[in-house]
């Protein structure tokens, strides 16, 4: 190796929380508070592509996923013992109410998202697993719609749950379960 292209790799491998022309945040940007240290990419001031986020007590991931132009592709969500908890995939634009039985959580209206959330065992199995409707933040600002289905550990359907303006419970055996 030759040392121009050393000290080369050295420098560029250096730059991180820099803006553009514009002002806008480019590139690599480590970010850190009191719980978490955050890793992610921005272009033109907008996140896009892979970040990770480490759990600074516990010193593990805590959180991963990617993001395009500022909105969230994916999400995933571990525990401070390494399993992962929650997974927020297939995210698009919402045009579907908060079902009335929702609105605790949420409130009346169309939440700017949906996604696929899955819950999961610490053995990797899935515990739930429907459709989450969300504004910025899946985690924080959140409801169930649609079908939902519940796992047991083994990883069998053991209860379906429908959110709409109420909740309607299905167990095996009662019309209208899932084959």
């Amino acid at each position: 190796m030759s040392l121009p292209f050393f000290l080369s790799a050295q420098e560029n491998m250096c730059r991180m929380n820099q803006f553009n022309e514009n002002g806008e945040k480019e590139g690599l940007w480590v970010s850190k508070n009191s719980f978490y240290k955050t890793f992610e990419y921005f272009k033109n001031g907008k996140e896009n592509g892979f970040y990770y986020c480490i759990n600074l007590h516990t010193n593990t991931l805590a959180f991963a996923g990617e993001k395009a132009d500022g909105k969230y592709v994916s999400l995933f969500c571990f525990s401070e013992s390494g399993h992962i908890d929650f997974s927020f995939t297939n995210f698009q634009d919402n045009n579907l109410h908060v079902p009335k039985s929702q609105w605790a959580y949420m409130g009346d209206g169309i939440p700017k998202f949906k996604c696929v959330m899955t819950s999961y065992y610490p053995s990797g199995n899935k515990k739930k697993e429907g459709t989450l409707l969300c504004d910025d933040e899946p985690i924080i600002d959140s409801a169930q719609c649609g079908e939902w289905r519940y796992y047991d550990e083994q990883g069998f359907l053991s209860e379906v749950k429908i959110y709409g303006d109420t909740i309607k419970i299905l167990h095996p055996g009662d019309e209208g379960w899932p084959e």
